[in-house]
Order: structure tokens, then C-alpha cells, then sequence
């Protein structure tokens, strides 16, 4: 699973409901934040939706991140908790990617995309100050336009690059 993903949280909300509602995990806005999104009565009720055929069943969950968000701002501890799982994930994910790339201490740019992911966003600034905290010099920034818009703009420059030059081939040296 993508850790820190809209899937991630909305999962996770899910769980802390059927928490909640067990009597396993601390009572949540969440639970009638979800039951009122989803049109449902009874969180017994989530598990027949989250399972219920017709495709797209991570796209569903997926939606919910939103509800956690909201509930989060609203001030509820188990969304906030589940938010600050998310970006810790987020932020640790930042961190490897750039370690397997080669990535050491010197300045470089993560750059924050997605609906979460938007700057003055709570999810977004959450994100921010994790993957400062983790890695200090990178700067953090967000992405303006939608992501499928940097894709097309990177092809347009790669279809109208001019070619370059070849590379000469590498100097023997001369037999001795």
C-alpha cells in the first residue's frame, strides 16, 4: 500500500470506525462524518460498502481522505492521528526515493502533487513539516497545475528538443 496516499487514509479511517465501533479504538467524528458521506445508518453498514462489487472499490476508499481531513480540522484526535501517520509515511517514502537515487545532503526539491497535496491544505503543510524534519535540506514545494499537465509540458520539450551532439567516443590508450 502507498503509505500517505488518499487509499492510505481513507483505509485507515475506515478501520478506526470499525474500531470505535467494537469498542477496540476511542470514539471518532468519524464515524458519523463517513455513515452521512456514504448514506448509510450503521457503521456495521461499511463493511457491506467497502466490499460491495462494481469495481473502483480504491478509488472508494480512496475518496474518504477528504472526510478525515475535515474531521481532522474539526478537531478530532483519531483523524489527526491517522493524518499524521499518512505524512510520517509520505515523508519517509521522500527520504528513501532520494537515498536509491543518490540523493545525499546537498540541496535539492521534493515537489507535492495531488489533491491532498495542495499548499495551504492542512494534509499538504502536514506534509511539508514532515519531510523537512526528515530531511532539512530539501526544499519542499507545490506543484501549481495538475500533474498530467507537467507530463504533457516534459513531452512537448522532449518532441521539440533539438538533438544533440553525439559524445566523442572515449580516448584509448595508445598501445605500449
Amino acid at each position: 500500500m502507498d503509505g500517505g496516499s488518499a487509499y492510505d487514509l481513507g483505509a485507515r479511517a475506515l478501520l478506526a470506525v470499525h474500531k470505535a465501533h467494537d469498542g477496540r479504538g476511542a470514539p471518532t467524528a468519524l464515524t458519523r462524518a463517513l455513515l452521512r458521506r456514504l448514506a448509510l445508518s450503521r457503521p456495521e453498514e461499511l463493511v457491506a460498502w467497502a466490499y460491495r462489487p462494481g469495481g473502483y472499490r480504491a478509488a472508494r476508499v480512496a475518496e474518504l481522505a477528504r472526510t478525515v481531513v475535515e474531521c481532522a480540522l474539526a478537531g478530532d484526535a483519531v483523524a489527526e492521528t491517522i493524518i499524521r501517520h499518512g505524512v510520517g509515511e509520505l515523508a519517509r517514502s521522500c527520504t528513501a526515493a532520494a537515498a536509491a537515487v543518490g540523493l545525499g545532503a546537498e540541496p535539492f526539491k521534493v515537489v507535492l502533487a495531488g489533491h491532498l497535496l495542495q499548499e495551504g491544505g492542512l494534509y499538504g503543510q502536514y506534509a511539508a513539516e514532515s519531510i523537512r524534519a526528515e530531511m532539512p535540506y530539501a526544499g519542499v514545494t507545490f506543484l501549481s497545475e495538475e500533474p498530467a499537465m507537467g507530463a504533457a509540458l516534459l513531452a512537448r520539450r522532449l518532441a521539440t528538443a533539438q538533438p544533440r551532439e553525439p559524445a566523442p567516443p572515449p580516448k584509448r590508450p595508445a598501445p605500449s
